[in-house]
């Protein structure tokens, strides 16, 4: 049974984004006009308090007037304290309704509002690239959620991942991935607000670790923690306190207190300069990096979870998170005092009255005596969850998705029906289509035909169910296997690389993986493109019968009708499949993949036409 919290096709998922996005725009006009009363208030009441202080002055010292202003500035900070929660509200909303109007432009083909991956774009990887994995437009564009780089980090090295390079411990994480991604998809309202940390601000998990992890070596003065230490300085501050009372009830000249006031300031600054210069310098830069990590903890320990043995990764996240929440916090405590002391007023009063960075000191030396296990564990912690929120996310939001069914046998296999590319929507044609080790996939087709397509959606198909999520499919059946293509070669001529050098670069990296792997699927799309025909299919033929005497599959796009014979003088291993288009008063495309060699061409028609028209 569906609800608006769990939509079931694109439609629902629309109104409910929609209703979502008006509801928060609704109450976010409450909040500002909320905000606006406690404005014209908070001007209200501080007028009324010096219009009170005038006349307590002008009617010779009336003490109700005083009391008149007391009450006036304390009604005063009450609702700037309000004032400011509403304010706070109003960022979170606002942050919140951000998160539906971005799904919603995502639902439109929009993925602008979030991170494109491209400083992960590598040409040497094994199918990034070719894959559409990194980019704008791309599976990492398409899914990324996250609040933390940590997440960034995590999401680019899973969707990355050489599955085939440890199969057994692919297939382990597999079904706790899957029901982690299963067990998220369903929170949705959690996810919203989590993900909406990161629109208010994207915390830099990897510059939090590093200054912890530098701050957790300071050579700081271990006589700041001693109990010692600790009653000298209170000894010190009770007798400035008895000096101040004296000096009231006239015991002493007001000079005394005074004098020992400006002493133990003085000695309190030459003692504790060094370290809380070092402290200001680091610790109170990480001030917001830190802010926004208080509020994702504080967020995750709202997650629900069933138990321990639930069979996801979450209550081990939580845990960690639960663990750690302490000594975050203390280290943010810590950093907003440094951050406090900017205010030269604040600070010299704060040293006079409480000996202040004596005390930030002595709270810095606990800090670090704390475990800090957990802290470094804890922005991996996070990264995973993260990575994990943004596959949920992009699992959530697609339909028509199936989990795909990954065997324990070796070797490279895959049966899929009804198999889409997850980036085409409604339009995509399904296909069916099955891959048994060791054999080998000619394709041949007419330009624009769906070869290349089909090609990407046999490979990215196999990325997501690699990570656990569903995959765009009626049903498939898959083994873990490494994944190579060569797809988009590309020249470099700053190298004085041209294209047909950069094709055997390439082509040499992929003989040098296959040997480095049992098993491998190489995915390619025109072998030797950059040479001439005959070349190019003897280069071909040669390439593919070394190549077929490896631990290795294959699945070939090609115009090279040529190309197909082999499968006359190998039927065990290799087999025909084209991508048939129809010549008529026009083109037609079924972009269905069928057994056989593709006798169409529409090039030429296409010319021909355009030329007597």
């Amino acid at each position: 049974m569906n609800d608006m919290n769990n939509p079931s096709d694109e439609g629902q998922l629309h109104d409910y984004l929609t209703s979502r996005a008006d509801s928060l725009a609704l109450h976010l006009a409450r909040l500002r006009h909320r905000g606006g009363l406690f404005v014209a208030g908070e001007v209200s009441l501080f007028v009324a308090a010096v219009a009170a202080v005038s006349a307590y002055i002008a009617c010779g010292l009336v003490m109700v007037w005083l009391v008149l202003a007391a009450v006036c500035l304390a009604t005063y900070m009450a609702v700037r304290v309000c004032d400011t929660r509403n304010s706070a509200a109003i960022d979170k909303a606002e942050a919140l309704r951000q998160v539906y109007v971005n799904e919603l432009k995502a639902l439109g083909g929009d993925y602008t509002c979030f991170g494109d991956g491209v400083a992960y774009i590598d040409s040497a990887h094994p199918y990034a690239l070719d894959l559409d994995i990194f980019g704008r437009g791309s599976l990492f564009n398409r899914m990324c959620r996250t609040v933390t780089t940590g997440g960034d980090d995590q999401l680019a090295d899973w969707l990355g991942s050489d599955f085939g390079a440890d199969a057994q411990s692919t297939r382990t994480r597999l079904g706790i991935m899957s029901r982690t991604i299963d067990a998220l998809a369903v929170l949705r309202e959690w996810r919203a607000c989590y993900i909406s940390l990161g629109v208010r601000h994207k915390t830099d998990t990897s510059a939090v670790a590093r200054t912890m992890l530098r701050a957790s070596r300071y050579a700081m003065p271990a006589a700041y923690g001693r109990r010692l230490t600790l009653a000298v300085v209170v000894c010190v501050l009770a007798v400035f306190y008895a000096l101040v009372s004296l000096a009231f009830a006239s015991v002493v000249p007001e000079s005394v207190p005074t004098m020992y006031g400006v002493t133990m300031l003085l000695v309190t600054y030459l003692v504790v300069r060094k370290p809380m210069s070092r402290l200001s310098s680091d610790v109170s830069g990480m001030l917001d990096a830190l802010g926004g990590l208080v509020e994702v903890l504080r967020h995750v320990r709202t997650m629900p979870v069933s138990g321990s043995a639930d069979g996801t990764y979450l209550p081990e996240i939580k845990a960690r998170v639960v663990e750690a929440m302490a000594t975050v916090e203390s280290l943010k405590g810590i950093a907003d005092a440094v951050d406090r002391r900017g205010n030269q007023f604040w600070m010299m009063l704060a040293d006079l009255l409480f000996v202040n960075d004596f005390f930030i000191i002595r709270r810095f030396l606990r800090w670090q005596s704390d475990s800090l296990d957990s802290l470094m564990t804890l922005t991996d912690t996070l990264g995973r969850l993260d990575a994990l929120v943004s596959m949920a996310t992009f699992q959530a939001n697609s339909y028509g998705t199936v989990r795909a069914e990954v065997t324990d046998c070796g070797g490279v296999v895959l049966d899929a029906r009804g198999m889409r590319h997850p980036f085409i929507g409604r339009k995509a044609v399904g296909n069916d289509f099955s891959i048994a080790d060791g054999n080998y996939y000619i394709i041949t087709g007419a330009n624009m035909a769906g070869k290349s397509t089909f090609l990407r959606t046999l490979g990215i198909n196999y990325v997501l169910a690699m990570n656990g999520m569903r995959v765009f499919a009626d049903s498939m059946r898959v083994s873990v296997f490494s994944l190579y293509t060569s797809m988009r070669t590309t020249d470099d001529l700053n190298h004085g690389i041209s294209y047909f050098n950069a094709e055997l670069l390439r082509l040499q990296q992929l003989l040098a993986f296959c040997k480095a792997h049992t098993s491998t699927l190489i995915i390619l799309d025109e072998i030797l493109k950059g040479t001439n025909s005959a070349d190019k299919l003897n280069g071909s033929r040669m390439f593919l019968e070394y190549i077929s005497q490896r631990d290795v599959t294959g699945v070939i796009a090609t115009h090279d009708l040529e190309l197909s014979r082999m499968e006359h003088d190998c039927p065990s291993r290799f087999h025909d499949y084209c991508f048939e288009i129809g010549l008529g008063d026009s083109v037609t495309y079924s972009y269905k993949i069928t057994p056989g060699v593709a006798r169409n061409q529409n090039a030429t028609y296409l010319l021909g036409k355009m030329l007597h028209s």
